[in-house]
């Protein structure tokens, strides 16, 4: 083991800068290799009386160094890397990545660990692919290394609370590259204490059975709710809503809230409202301010059919607003549907099935994709920022029409007629 992580240990302060200066380093090389620390008195040997770790990059080059405490007693940090430079920024390395990358392609996946020290255990009880994040939570850019050799991560952090927060934090960042995450617990003890205690075999157990990140998250919420109380459980369900309205598949969110539901006694409709709530809010639906993003002409078809889905399900609103939607919808095969919705708009009836046979296809496709807008609170709010899209779109191209009307006037010196123009633009901007 020492061998295959060229391990070594710096004995006395002045010894390696002695060196170094003997070989006519100059002092400036020093302070930029990150290994010495600048103090009143000079350079300082930031790895005096450490274990000493090699750490390479991706291409197995050496980039620097980390250091671990041997004295049990010592008041010191227990870890220390070398200063950032021009080679090393710990935010861009992982651990042991360089030697482990072929264990993690051949398995499948990746152990991911805390500290040098777990991953040389890890190693020596046969878990080549295992690597660590260098003493922090994972960043984008260790996660993107991570994407080069794996799509799935097992995580194996300390459960105290600092442990608990990196991980929490590693997984928000392992989402947003879409890993499969898995948690696996050791019952309290680090992965060299577990394997120095258990073995090679339970390990292996651990690994088997850990946890899918949403299942340890969820645990971990709640957790910290006294759940006797019903304003602890609103507000349980509330940030759990808030985690899993990211979640893109179906059948994991469906889980979910199906488990959700059974263990906190709540409906399973309103964990749904709760979680579309969060979806709306996140712009996974469109809303007013879309077309302040320059919105293309997909924004403005989703927005159609959305209206389309709120209809069959909200007569009030399709009664109020139905009329003055129509004429602002551009996709033409959603305008005849929804003229056709408007027709049995205050019919106790079933859409559905009333409409012509060439309607039916699409509508219940979209019924289909927008299930979540039948009961949701937000319904009104969100046909009204569909219908403002809309309407904003409608208006956009108006004024540009006028526009280039307004420059055909001039060109004719037609003074009325640019200030008529003027004067509907207006009309328009202030919503008249």
């Amino acid at each position: 083991t020492i061998h295959d992580f060229a391990l070594g240990y710096c004995d006395h302060s002045d010894s390696l800068l002695s060196f170094l200066k003997n070989e006519n380093v100059s002092e400036d090389i020093l302070v930029k290799s990150g290994l010495f620390s600048e103090t009143k008195t000079g350079l300082f040997t930031r790895f005096h009386q450490r274990l000493i770790f090699p750490v390479s990059d991706f291409q197995n080059r050496l980039v620097a160094f980390g250091g671990r405490i041997i004295n049990p007693n010592s008041q010191n940090a227990k870890y220390v890397n070398s200063d950032e430079t021009s080679l090393f920024n710990k935010r861009k390395i992982l651990y042991n990545l360089n030697t482990a990358k072929q264990s993690i392609r051949k398995n499948g996946c990746v152990l991911l660990v805390e500290g040098y020290m777990d991953v040389v255990f890890c190693c020596q009880f046969g878990f080549h692919h295992t690597v660590a994040c260098m003493g922090t939570s994972l960043t984008q850019e260790q996660a993107k290394l991570l994407k080069r050799v794996t799509d799935t991560v097992y995580l194996m952090f300390d459960h105290d609370n600092a442990g608990i927060s990196a991980m929490l934090r590693s997984i928000d960042v392992l989402k947003e590259f879409q890993f499969t995450i898995h948690i696996i617990e050791l019952d309290g003890n680090d992965p060299a204490d577990f394997l120095l205690k258990f073995g090679q075999d339970s390990m292996s157990q651990k690994i088997q059975i850990a946890k899918p990140e949403l299942l340890f998250v969820f645990q971990h919420i709640k957790k910290k709710y006294n759940l006797e109380q019903i304003e602890s459980v609103s507000k349980c369900v509330d940030e759990i809503a808030k985690i899993l309205c990211q979640e893109p598949d179906e059948i994991v969110r469906s889980h979910y809230i199906s488990l959700i539901s059974t263990e906190l006694n709540v409906k399973q409709e309103l964990v749904i409202e709760k979680i579309n709530e969060y979806r709306y809010t996140n712009g996974q639906y469109p809303n007013r301010l879309a077309f302040q993003q320059k919105a293309s002409k997909d924004k403005l078809t989703k927005a159609e059919e959305m209206l389309i889905a709120i209809a069959c399900n909200n007569t009030v609103l399709t009664q109020k607003y139905g009329q003055d939607c129509l004429p602002l919808f551009v996709n033409n095969d959603n305008k005849l549907l929804f003229q056709e919705i408007l027709k049995y708009a205050g019919l106790e009836s079933d859409i559905l099935n009333k409409i012509p046979e060439s309607f039916k296809s699409k509508l219940s496709q979209l019924m289909i994709e927008h299930n979540g807008l039948v009961s949701t609170q937000l319904q009104e709010k969100i046909f009204l920022d569909c219908f403002t899209l809309l309407n904003d779109s409608a208006s956009s191209k108006q004024i540009q029409s006028f526009k280039e009307k307004i420059k055909e006037c001039e060109r004719e010196n037609n003074e009325e007629g640019v200030l008529n123009l003027l004067k509907k633009i207006s009309n328009i901007q202030k919503g008249s």
